[in-house]
């Protein structure tokens, strides 16, 4: 034996969680049972020190979660396309009304949301899946689109044990365009959300630091933010190719394989960059107790918000 102390384990901020339900539940059984001859002070003052340090955990996680991304892409194509149609002939755009409150989101085609996704959006292309797509219009033009499918995972069954099989879409894709409103994605989000079929009340989303996302809009929008939700060092499969980079399920439907020397046998300026997990954000509709119920399926997965940690 070396004599030294083992030191402890801290708990996680789930853990501490069921500690305090636990004991909420053990107290008031307890105060049933015997009521006056209990303690009420002492038992609120344990909870109330238990909350404490959840709050504190909690905190101390935000700060982990500064994310040195710089600016987000989507910002930087918008900065762009500024600077390129700044010398345009016919500024039509200048002449519309783009007062958040005269925006009007509707339903628009396939290739209405494609048009602009594939100039604005920073993969440059339409998810693999999709079902519904909403445009948000001023004065008769669309200033940003988004889109939604199918959650790819949910086939496998992913979504079982939270019961959300069935309810879930995700918004795979949404943009604006250079001279829309300031606000007018999170107005677009949310009314898109509204006009979505009723039996999907789960809404999720996904953020890549990859492309300087941390979730901004999501996070305006009242969003929950619950990380990674994938197994792992936190790191998955990159290859940029003429710029763009692109993850193993293209490569594998391109491909067939993710090989290396495929790879480059196909692509021989081939770059491969590790990329990080994609994070996830969820929101609920429906009634209050519906959006309880479906919020306790990932209560112990919630994390504060992550911020973004730039100069500028």
């Amino acid at each position: 034996m070396s004599g030294q102390t083992k030191k402890k384990k801290s708990k996680t901020v789930a853990e501490l969680e069921q500690e305090l339900a636990e004991l909420e539940a053990s107290n008031a059984s307890m105060w049933n049972t015997y009521g006056s001859e209990l303690c009420a002070g002492e038992m609120i003052e344990e909870e109330k020190a238990l909350r404490n340090k959840i709050e504190k955990l909690k905190q101390q996680e935000a700060n982990k979660l500064s994310f040195e991304v710089g600016k987000a892409h989507q910002r930087k194509i918008r900065e762009e396309k500024i600077e390129e149609y700044a010398n345009a002939k016919d500024k039509y755009w200048e002449n519309i009304n783009t007062d958040i409150s005269n925006g009007i989101v509707k339903p628009i085609t396939y290739q209405e949301a494609k048009d602009i996704i594939v100039e604005y959006e920073w993969l440059g292309c339409m998810p693999s899946i999709s079902q519904y797509y909403f445009g948000i219009f001023f004065d008769g033009y669309c200033g940003g689109v988004t889109v939604f499918g199918t959650e790819y995972a949910e086939n496998r069954g992913v979504w079982d044990k939270y019961n959300y099989t069935g309810r879930i879409l995700l918004l795979a894709r949404g943009v604006c365009v250079h001279w829309a409103h300031e606000h007018c994605g999170s107005k677009l989000i949310m009314d898109s959300i509204k006009l979505l079929p009723e039996k999907y009340d789960v809404i999720t989303c996904t953020t890549d630091r990859a492309a300087g996302e941390i979730g901004t809009i999501y996070q305006a929008c009242n969003f929950h933010y619950v990380g990674s939700m994938r197994k792992g060092s936190g790191h998955r499969f990159g290859v940029k190719i003429d710029g763009k980079i692109y993850g193993s399920r293209t490569i594998r439907a391109r491909l067939g394989t993710m090989r290396k020397e495929v790879i480059l046998e196909h692509y021989p300026d081939a770059e491969f960059v590790p990329q990080y997990n994609k994070e996830r954000y969820f929101y609920f509709r429906g009634s209050k107790s519906n959006k309880r119920y479906l919020k306790r399926q990932i209560q112990h997965m919630i994390k504060p918000y992550p911020k973004r940690d730039e100069q500028e």
